[in-house]
Parts: structure tokens; sequence; C-alpha cells
């Protein structure tokens, strides 16, 4: 049901209400959990019973995060018991419920100090090693109270307006490092937090709470499914969304009427709070909800008064529900999917975007508006290509496509085509518009980032075979004998392992040592140029925000058949580079093996693209040769020895969980199908691919197999 069974999950506040739900349904689908709180009798108490019932490893730690202090002492615990965390749940909050101005100080800082300064820290503490595994979940429990202003319990919500905003900025940030952040949003909930805010005696009318078990699901539904913010149930969701359309003040106004406390003393002429426009709001520490109620009459004098408010604010909802009506409908015709159609002898992927769906045509044109921060003086920066061309309109790039130049028809028996019906030319050339973009980027006519946002738009908004939008975005060592790697990749060697002082020879190989590498983004800014007038935020021709560094992740070795073990230093350590850059992997012909001609790979490192792409012009006939003779200034070369098996991998998602395959494979193999020959695409899949930012379904022929030759791309998630 979820992703992280046999994974580590960190539950804050896990003493009661939410964060007993959230740890109990983790449980239940096998994650293996810390939990913290203050009190050590309910963690003690709760863990013993979780470890039984459901099997799972369990780790209690005692803090109290209104101590700045106690997110480091979590980190060092979780440190220390050598766990890798990968999903952190901060769920610790508390509420304080009456007149500002009387309440205690001190422990307004402290509801300052736990529902926001601790969740910073724990974030950015346990998002590092997310960071160098390239995986991991965040899930925050902000509030209704996040969507409004609440008098009388200002602080608490605006401390839950700062949750929210953290975790949908966070999850924007981490979409390109393959990190999932969730903020969730419950109304009123069954558990202590009432209490706790001493507001359960408060004077307002109640309606049924949602229980904690109710808010756990959603919450970890939403982030496993990839959301920002989820808010939990119908109606809290239409509540928080509906008083966008009425004014910021006559919210905030409502809410002070139904959350100031009551007086003491009351007679049969106090004014008792108005149910304004023909909706109750449930005065709640954590909910703020909107509720059909009958009017009920006033004793105070002012009655008429009262009862023409009464109708003017049934007019002003009547005038938003219309409203909130037409937005919907409008927002329900607007289709937003890749169409997978055969074109000939191969399948072409449609883009969500009005392009005439053919590729009989001569050409397709497609504009993509601010392809670059700003225009630029530099001349020569349009491309003529035979398959595709570029010409600048300011910062707007028109992209011409000539897609009947890829395929080859069903009577050519020409060598010269890869597969079925792909002609190789048309491949090369889409390598020479690659390549023209990265000369284009070193004259200065666009930075490194909108290079690679441009691809990447180019891919989104054209018909193309998935092979060739594969090989646009990505390259092809099986045509151009190299490819970029980026941290949508992980890269695996295996090498082997010889006895000590011993020749290395196959009668002496005793094991082999696998070691898995990820490239991680390199966490420092992009440099930013002084010298550009009038706008000293304006980011320098050469800032680069797409570097990354390679780290070990993972490394086992197998010894004389024995089971593989786990170890944190390599025997065959190549020593990569460590300082961040741009890395290319290379495979050349070894002319100068003994018996067969065989392949090495080659890694090559560089600050920037431009010095990586100067260095594959200077490509000899051999690796040894290649790397011998390179010499340019930053640039590492690397051979890997002829006993190094080496292996790229892409990550894609698969139902919810990261999933590798080999550079360039297929969506079949992510199914593992019985017959993958014969088989038919199950019934079930659904295929989203990255379109502007945001995953959308490509839908196809389910009587076809096409769709499971589909090429797949980083960002692509599969559920069947």
């Amino acid at each position: 049901m979820y992703p992280w069974a046999g994974k580590w999950a960190l539950v804050t506040g896990a003493s009661a209400g939410i964060g007993v739900a959230l740890a109990a349904e983790l449980a239940a689908a096998g994650t293996n959990l810390v939990l913290t709180a203050r009190r050590e009798d309910r963690l003690v108490a709760l863990a013993r019973d979780l470890a039984a019932k459901h099997n799972i490893r369990t780790e209690i730690c005692v803090a109290d995060l209104a101590d700045p202090a106690a997110p480091d002492s979590i980190f060092t615990f979780v440190r220390e018991k050598n766990l890798h965390i990968d999903l952190l749940v901060n769920n610790a909050g508390f509420g304080a419920y009456g007149e500002f101005a009387a309440s205690d100080r001190a422990r307004q800082v402290e509801m300052v100090q736990v529902n926001c300064s601790a969740v910073v820290s724990l974030t950015h503490l346990f998002l590092q090693p997310m960071l160098q595994r390239k995986s991991g979940d965040i899930l925050i429990v902000a509030s209704t109270a996040s969507f409004q202003a609440v008098p009388y319990i200002t602080t608490y919500a605006a401390t839950k307006v700062f949750d929210l905003h953290f975790a949908e900025g966070l999850a924007e940030e981490l979409k390109p490092f393959g990190i999932r952040v969730c903020g969730l949003c419950p109304g009123s909930t069954e558990s202590e937090f009432h209490v706790v805010a001493s507001h359960d005696s408060a004077p307002a009318s109640k309606r049924p709470r949602e229980t904690a078990e109710k808010v756990a699901r959603v919450g970890l539904r939403a982030l496993a499914d990839g959301k920002s913010y989820v808010i939990s149930g119908r109606r809290n969701y239409f509540g928080a969304h509906l008083q966008r359309l009425i004014p910021r003040h006559l919210v905030t106004s409502i809410a002070g009427k139904l959350f100031r406390p009551a007086p003491q003393n009351t007679d049969s002429d106090s004014i008792h709070p108005l149910p304004i426009a023909g909706v109750k709001l449930s005065r709640e520490a954590n909910t703020f909800t909107w509720q059909p109620v009958a009017l009920i009459r006033t004793s105070h004098s002012g009655s008429r008064h009262m009862a023409a408010l009464v109708k003017s604010n049934i007019r002003m909802k009547r005038v938003a529900q219309f409203v909130l009506v037409l937005f919907l409908a409008g927002c329900s015709h607007a289709p937003m999917a890749y169409h997978l159609r055969r074109e000939g002898l191969d399948p072409v992927l449609f883009p969500p975007t009005r392009v005439k769906e053919t590729t009989t045509t001569t050409e397709i044109h497609v504009n993509l508006k601010n392809a670059r921060a700003q225009s630029t003086s530099v001349r020569g920066c349009d491309i003529d290509g035979s398959v595709l061309s570029l010409r600048w309109q300011g910062t707007t790039a028109a992209v011409s496509l000539h897609p009947q130049s890829f395929f080859a028809s069903a009577a050519d028996p020409s060598p010269n085509q890869s597969g079925r019906g792909l002609y190789i030319d048309p491949l090369l050339a889409m390598e020479k518009f690659h390549a023209d973009l990265l000369d284009r980027q070193t004259r200065g006519c666009l930075r490194p980032d909108e290079n690679t946002r441009l691809r990447r738009a180019i891919v989104e908004n054209l018909p193309l075979p998935p092979t060739i939008a594969y090989f646009f975005e990505l390259g092809s060592y099986a045509v151009t004998g190299y490819f970029d790697l980026t941290p949508d990749f992980r890269l695996l060697t295996t090498s082997v392992i010889y006895r000590s002082d011993a020749a290395q020879t196959p009668d002496n190989v005793i094991g082999y040592e696998t070691a898995h590498y990820v490239f991680v983004p390199d966490p420092k800014p992009a440099s930013m140029s002084a010298s550009v007038s009038g706008n000293r935020f304006a980011p320098s021709v050469d800032a680069d925000s797409n570097r990354i560094r390679l780290v070990l992740s993972r490394a086992t070795e197998v010894i004389n058949g024995n089971l593989a073990v786990e170890k944190q230093t390599l025997r065959n350590d190549l020593h990569f580079p460590q300082s961040p850059g741009y890395f290319r992997l290379l495979f050349m012909a070894d002319d100068n093996a003994p018996t067969v001609r065989i392949t090495r790979a080659i890694l090559l490192s560089a600050p920037d693209q431009s010095r990586l792409a100067q260095a594959i012009a200077f490509r000899q006939d051999s690796a040894e040769n290649f790397c011998a003779t390179l010499s340019m200034p930053n640039v590492t070369c690397i051979v890997f020895p002829r006993n190094f098996g080496i292996s790229p991998e892409l990550r894609v998602r698969a139902n919810g969980q990261d999933y590798y395959i080999r550079v360039g494979g297929f969506l079949q193999e992510v199914l593992d199908l019985q017959h993958p020959q014969d088989d038919l695409p199950p019934r079930s899949l659904k295929v989203r691919r990255p379109f502007r930012g945001r995953l959308v379904p490509i839908k196809f022929d389910p009587n076809s197999r096409d769709i499971l030759k589909l090429v797949l791309l980083p960002g692509d998630e599969i559920t069947w």
C-alpha cells in the first residue's frame, strides 16, 4: 500500500493523537519506526505493541522539541544506531487558546519553537542523507488553520501557515532530486490537542471530528502519490478553498466573532455569535470550516440591522457559489495528456500541446516562450538543422521539426536503419543539434541551465518517437559513444577480488566487489555576476546550478561464494573526483586487448559543459591513449580497468518506489511480464510523464503492445 515497507520512518509527537495513528498505519504496512516524544512511558508501550503486532523493528528517543537542542539529539541518536531514515514525519505540535495579550509569553515562544523551528531543524538534518541517496520522503503536519488568520489562536494559526508554505516550497525544490514533501492539513480531529490548547471548554458549536486514523491514511496516501499538500475531509477542503472568494478582512472578522472567548456571566440581552451567510464556523484550535445552519434570531435590540446583514451575506455567498461553479466547470474541460499513436512502422508520442497529430506534414512548429531569461546581442544564435531548426525571437525559441526525415518506409530495405523503422542519419543530426546548442551556450546565447530546460521542453512539446525523445534528452552511447550522467542515474561497478599477494589470474579469483554510486546535486548556489548593471540578482552567462558530485552510496563484497557483506570502504577504489562538475561516460574499443576486441569505459569530469565537449573532440583510437594524451585543465579522465564491469542505470518510479533500469530501457522491463514477446499491457497500467513541471498521463491503445516499447525518461512514473 505504501512504499516504505522494510524502511525506517521517524515520527515526532508519537505519544498521542495523529502521531500514534501515523505510527500504527506505517507499522501495519511493514515500516520500521523511530518514535520520539516527551512521554517515555507512552513511547515504550506503543513501540512494544507495534513491534509485536506487525513484526517490525522499533526504536524510541525521548525528546522535548521545545528544547532547541532536541533536533540535534534526535539526529545523533539515529546516526549512532546506524539507521537510514527514508520517511520523516514532522507531526509534533501544540496550540493555545485565548487572548494573545493575556497569554504566557514563554508558552507562545515555545509554540513557535515546536511548530516551526524544530520542523526546520529536523528537516534540514535528515534531508542531507536523503539527497545523498537521492530518495526520501517528508510529511509535515499543518492544519486547516493554515488557510486564514484565526484570532484567539493567532500564534498557532500563524505557525501552521508557516508549516504549509514550508512544505509546499520544499516539495517544488526537491522534485528534481526524487524527494517527496507533503503538507497534511487536518481539520478538527479526535486527539488531546484541544485539551492541551485549553479549547474544549470554548463556547462554540461542536461538530463531529475526524478520527486520527483517517487523517493518517489521507496524509500518507497523498505523500506516496507525490502531492505537495492535502486537506483531510471533503468539508474541510471546500471550506478552505471557498473562503478565497470572500474578502480576507471579512473572513478574519467572522473568525474573530466565532473564536472570541465567551463572557463568564451572560444575561438575556447578550449578543450571541451570529451565523453569517447561512454558515457555521467551527471554533476548533486547528480548523476553520463552513457548515450550513439555520439562522438564529438574536435578542439584541438591533435585530433589524443584523437581519439586513444576514441577507447581504447570503447574497454574497450565492454569488461566490456561482463563481466557484463556473471556475470548476471551466477547469474540467482542459485535457492534459500525452497520446501514443502509431505512425507507420513506429509509435509516436504526441504532447499535450495543440500540434497537428500526424507526422506526414512537412514541418511542425512550436514556440517555447521564456526559453531564456533575456535576449542577447550575440549573433549566430540560430541553428539550421536537417531535422530540427531553432530561431530566437527575443526570449522565445521557435523550433521547427521535420518529422518525415525520421522514418523508413515499410518497403525500404536500407541497412542504414535502427531497429525497425528509424534512420541512423537523423539520429546523428539530432546529436549535431545537441552539440550546436552547447556551442551556442559557449557563445553566450543561453545559460547552461537554460540549455538543459530547452532540451527538455523540446522533448515535451514535439511529437517524437520515444527512442528519439530519449536520445535527444540524454544522448545514446549506441550511436555517439557517450552520454551524460545526471542525478537521475546511478552507476554500478563490479570488480574482481584476487587472493592477496597473488597474480591477477582467473585461478586466483576469490570473489567480487560491487559499488553503487549516485550523482548528488551540488548544494552550493550558482555563481552570480556582480557586473550586470541594474539587477544585482541577474545570473551571469556562466551561472550553472546543474553540477553534481559522485558519491558512493553502497558497497558489498562476496568472498568464496558466501553471502554478500555490506562495507564502508572499497578494495578496488578508483578515486573518482570529489569536486562538483559534469560527468560523461564514454565507451571505446580497446585495441590493446591481448586476445579479443573489447569495449572499455571512460569517465570524464569537467567543471563546465564546454570543456567536456572539447575533451570529446580529442578522442583517440583507444581508451588508454585518449586519457594519456588528454591535457586540458580541470578535466579528469579515468579509464575503468579491464576487470571492471560498468552498468549505468536510470531511476524511475514504479508503484511508489524507486526502480532502476538499464539506460534506454523499455517499460516492459519494469513490468517483468511472464511472456514479454506476446503479453499485452496490464489493464490496470497507468504511465505518467513530466510536462511543464507536473506529471500527466500517457494515453495508449490497451490492445496494442506499443506502450511496452516506451523508452523511459527521468521522472516517469508507472503504476499497475
